[in-house]
């Protein structure tokens, strides 16, 4: 058994059964689980990764940390306070993303792909901002510039594997798409109408968001140290 084994273990154990207590509607025990999740497949990354860390990857865990625990919180701006950490989560991973975009070389038909995929994403921002968020307790422009950071991480992670397909960039778009999956599902389901299944769909895409980013992480830092 390799060293990072048992922590991995613990991910997909407590997955296991924060997906299975949404199903029973047993929402205030998954936020619980969903707040050991974290430091559960840090963990896994830490060991896996020879116990080096830089400071970036290391404030998107610990802003990931935050945004789960204001989740375990009643109060006011708890939700808010939760909104803003995994904010801050994704322009931190915009660096990361943007220094991969920087060494890309373009060609025409990838200009095309990439201009199709800004309007695809564009529409389906502009389509879930348009709706009524009538039980919003904060600022519309918050996420509104919420969205848009998304959307341009988005934009330049698909455009980094159109570039480039291979393993690495292939795990950090699975991760973007099941941020975009998770963080629709949540809006609708906590500011405009409330069912169980967006719930099970939102809690299941923000877990794998973890094990896919952690992936792309691993295999960057395989690829710094080959070089």
């Amino acid at each position: 058994m390799k060293p990072s084994t048992p922590a991995l273990l613990l991910y997909f154990v407590t997955s296991i059964i924060a997906i299975f207590l949404t199903f029973m509607q047993q929402y205030s025990l998954v936020v619980y689980c969903k707040a050991i999740l974290v430091p559960a497949i840090f963990s896994y990354y830490l060991i896996a990764n020879n116990y080096k860390m830089d400071w970036l990857k290391l404030l998107v865990f610990l802003f990931s940390l935050i945004g789960e625990i204001y989740g375990l919180m009643d109060f006011k701006h708890a939700e808010l306070g939760s909104i803003l950490s995994f904010f801050i989560v994704y322009i931190l991973l915009l660096k990361c993303v943007v220094f991969d975009f920087k060494k890309a070389k373009l060609n025409q038909t990838t200009i095309v792909g990439i201009v199709i995929l800004v309007l695809f994403l564009g529409g389906l921002l502009f389509s879930i901002l348009d709706l009524k968020f009538e039980k919003l307790k904060f600022s519309f422009c918050l996420l509104l510039f919420y969205g848009v950071v998304l959307g341009i991480l988005s934009v330049i992670a698909i455009s980094n594997y159109i570039i480039r397909p291979n393993y690495r960039f292939l795990n950090l778009v699975l991760a973007c798409a099941c941020f975009i999956i998770s963080d629709v599902f949540y809006a609708l389901n906590h500011f405009y109408i409330t069912t169980a299944v967006l719930r099970i769909i939102g809690t299941s895409t923000q877990i794998l968001s973890y094990l896919f980013l952690v992936i792309y992480f691993i295999e960057s830092n395989a690829l710094q140290e080959n070089k």
